[in-house]
C-alpha cells in the first residue's frame, strides 16, 4: 500500500477508531472505580484489540505499534501482571486519549515521525515492566535534572522570606477547591485562571527547586489549556491531582522538602502534555527550554508548530470565548442604556478583552484577534485620558464583538477559514 493510500484509508477509519476508543475509555473508567470488574476490563481489551486490527490493515507503523503496546498492556492488566496497577491504568488511559489527536496529526502532516509515537510506546512499555525502545526520540529525551534537586540556596531563601511554611497550606487549599470546580466544569475558566496564579506563586515561593521547576510546567499546561493549545482531558486532570501530592509532601517536610525530587512519572506526564500542545505560548516555550537536553537540536517545526488545535478543542475554546464576549456585550448594553455613565465601568472590560485577544491569537483566529485588539486599544486610549466615547463609538464596539461571537458559532472545521464579514446590524446583545 502506498503512502498516499495509507492516508486516504486513515481518513476513512478515524471516526470508527474514535468511537471504539471511547468504548475502551468508558470501560477503563469503570475499572478504575471498581478494580474487581473484570468484565469491563475485558471490554476495554476487546475494544483496543479491534483498534489494533483496524490499524494493521492501514499499515501505518507508528499507530499500529502504539495500538499493539496498548493491547499488550491491557492483557497484562487482565492477567494482573504489571508492577503498579494504578500507573498501568493511567498510562493506558493516556494512550487512549492521545490516539485520536495523534491520528489527526498524521493525517494533517501526511507523515508519521518517530518522535510523535515513541514516547507513547515507551510509556506503555514501562507501565508493563518492559524496557524503553531506544531511538532518536528517546536518545534526545527530556533532561529531568531540574526536578531532582538539591534546591539552590536562593530557593531556600525565597521560601523563608515568603513565609512558605504558612503560605503553602493556604495555597494548597485554594488549589484543591479550584481543581474540584474545574473537574465539575463549574466556572472552569475562572478556576483554571486561579490554578495558574497558584502555580505562578509557587514558582516565586519555591524558586530554583524541583517543585518550583515543576510549577513552571504546571503553569505552562494551564496557559495551554486556557488558550486552547492543550485539551483538558482525564490525563491532564490526573496530572493536576498528582501535583497536589507534591504540595502535600513539601508541607509535611517543610523547607527541607525543597530539595526532594519530584516523581518521574508526574514530570514526564507533564512534559508529554506540553509537547502535545498545538500552539506555542511564552510559558510553554519556557517549559520546553527547562527540560531541553544538552545539544538537543529538535526545532520548533517538529514540536507541532502551526498544526492548529483539533476540532474538539476548538469547539471548547469557541464556547468559552463566546460566553466571554456575551458578558462584554451585555455590559456594553447596560452602559449605553445608563443615564449615569462612568468610564470606570468601561475600563473594567479591558482585562477580559485582553484575555480574549490572547486566546484568539493562540488558536490562530488572527482576523478576530485584530478586531478585539482594536477595542483593547480604544479602551487603553480612554484609560490614558482620552475623550469619553459617544453612542456611535460604543455601538461600533458592540457590533464588532457581536460579529465575532456570531462567527464563532460555526462548526470548528470552518473556524480556521473565518474571515471578516459585514458587521451585525443589531447592537442589542443577546440575552442568555
Amino acid at each position: 500500500m502506498s503512502a498516499s493510500q495509507d492516508y486516504v484509508a486513515l481518513d476513512w477509519i478515524k471516526g470508527e477508531i474514535g468511537q471504539t476508543l471511547k468504548q475502551a475509555q468508558q470501560a477503563l473508567e469503570v475499572v478504575a472505580e471498581s478494580p474487581e470488574d473484570l468484565g469491563s476490563l475485558r471490554s476495554c481489551l476487546t475494544a483496543i484489540h479491534q483498534v489494533h486490527g483496524t490499524l494493521q490493515m492501514v499499515q501505518l507503523a507508528g499507530p499500529t505499534q502504539v495500538a499493539s503496546e496498548m493491547e499488550q498492556l491491557s492483557q497484562a492488566l487482565m492477567n494482573n501482571n504489571v508492577p503498579d496497577v494504578g500507573r498501568a491504568q493511567e498510562a493506558l488511559m493516556q494512550a487512549i486519549l492521545q490516539m485520536p489527536g495523534y491520528l489527526d496529526r498524521i493525517h494533517r502532516e501526511q507523515q508519521d515521525l518517530e518522535a510523535n509515537y515513541l514516547p507513547i510506546v515507551n510509556s506503555l512499555r514501562v507501565a508493563r515492566g518492559e524496557q524503553r525502545i531506544p531511538g532518536a526520540a528517546a536518545a534526545s529525551g527530556p533532561d529531568l535534572g531540574a526536578f531532582v534537586g538539591p534546591a539552590q540556596d536562593s530557593a531556600v531563601v525565597a521560601y523563608g522570606s515568603g513565609n512558605g511554611t504558612v503560605q503553602l497550606p493556604r495555597l494548597r487549599v485554594r488549589y484543591q477547591k479550584a481543581l474540584v470546580a474545574v473537574l465539575k466544569r463549574s466556572n472552569a475558566r475562572e478556576n483554571l485562571t486561579l490554578i495558574g496564579k497558584i502555580f505562578a506563586m509557587l514558582t516565586r515561593l519555591c524558586g530554583a527547586s524541583p517543585i518550583g521547576n515543576a510549577s513552571v510546567l504546571g503553569l505552562a499546561i494551564i496557559e495551554g489549556v486556557t488558550g486552547g493549545a492543550i485539551k483538558l482531558d482525564n490525563s491532564v486532570a490526573g496530572l493536576l491531582k498528582s501535583f497536589d501530592k507534591a504540595m502535600k509532601h513539601l508541607i509535611d517536610r517543610g523547607a527541607a522538602g525543597l530539595s526532594d525530587g519530584i516523581d518521574d512519572e508526574l514530570v514526564l506526564g507533564m512534559i508529554r502534555v506540553i509537547d502535545s500542545a498545538t500552539k506555542e505560548t511564552p510559558r510553554i516555550q519556557a517549559a520546553r527550554a527547562l527540560v531541553a537536553s544538552p545539544g538537543d537540536d529538535q526545532g520548533d517545526d517538529e514540536r507541532g508548530m502551526g498544526l492548529g488545535p483539533d476540532d474538539e478543542t476548538l469547539s471548547t475554546v469557541a464556547a468559552i470565548i463566546r460566553e466571554e464576549l456575551a458578558s462584554v456585550t451585555d455590559k456594553l448594553d447596560l452602559f449605553v442604556r445608563s443615564s449615569d455613565r462612568n468610564n470606570e465601568a468601561l475600563l473594567e472590560l479591558l482585562p477580559l478583552l485582553v484575555q480574549i485577544s490572547g486566546t484568539l491569537t493562540v488558536v490562530g483566529l488572527t482576523d478576530h484577534q485584530q478586531s478585539v485588539e482594536g477595542q483593547v486599544q480604544f479602551l487603553r486610549t480612554l484609560d490614558s485620558g482620552g475623550e469619553s466615547p459617544d453612542d456611535e463609538q460604543l455601538l461600533d464596539m458592540a457590533r464588532a464583538l457581536l460579529q465575532i461571537e456570531s462567527s464563532l458559532a460555526v462548526w470548528p472545521e470552518k473556524m480556521r477559514a473565518v474571515t471578516a464579514t459585514p458587521l451585525a446590524t443589531s447592537v442589542t446583545p443577546r440575552r442568555r
